[in-house]
């Protein structure tokens, strides 16, 4: 459990605790399903508007909170080293709506981000919201997806998985030019 110190015990094992008292499981997989089209995927109406460019390859990456020393920061940091030459990928980082539309442009900024950033629309919200106080907000926050050229969602990382650079690894490699 290579996450197990990272994050530290308290933020490790409260999702499976919270999981087992509820007797509910929380997975990524049924809100981001790999293998189905964005298009297909009610409350991701949104984003499916945003990326609506075809034969580029997309990472998504959702963040409803973001801190430069914590997961999302290492996360925001392995973004920003994706190439935006000579590949047909963009990034898309979408920020909840507690982010005012000056904190996107501070982001951005300060960061030196030239990729598109976006607040939630309200549907999207909603459902981050509702599962933030159903589970835990921070098991919502750090999701990124990759959205191939056909637009069919094929690999997804989330807090509760290791494999956040096998994911932007992917990226990269399957948004050269050609591929």
């Amino acid at each position: 459990m290579s996450n197990f110190n990272d994050r530290g015990y308290k933020e490790t094992l409260k999702i499976p605790l919270k999981q087992l008292i509820h007797k509910k499981l929380f997975r990524i997989s049924e809100l981001i399903p790999v293998n189905r089209y964005i298009y297909q995927i009610e409350w991701l109406d949104e984003i499916d508007n945003t990326i609506s460019r075809r034969g580029v390859t997309y990472v998504v990456g959702m963040f409803n909170s973001i801190c430069m020393t914590c997961l999302s920061g290492y996360i925001i940091r392995r973004i920003l080293k994706i190439p935006a030459n000579g590949t047909n990928l963009e990034v898309v980082i979408i920020l909840s709506r507690e982010y005012s539309q000056t904190d996107v442009e501070n982001f951005k900024s300060q960061f030196n981000i030239g990729y598109r950033v976006y607040r939630v629309d309200d549907k999207l919200n909603k459902k981050w919201e509702d599962l933030g106080s159903e589970f835990i907000e921070s098991w919502v926050n750090n999701i990124v997806f990759i959205v191939d050229s056909s637009r069919k969602i094929v690999r997804v990382a989330h807090p509760g998985c290791d494999c956040y650079d096998e994911v932007l690894d992917y990226s990269i490699v399957h948004g050269k030019k050609g591929q």
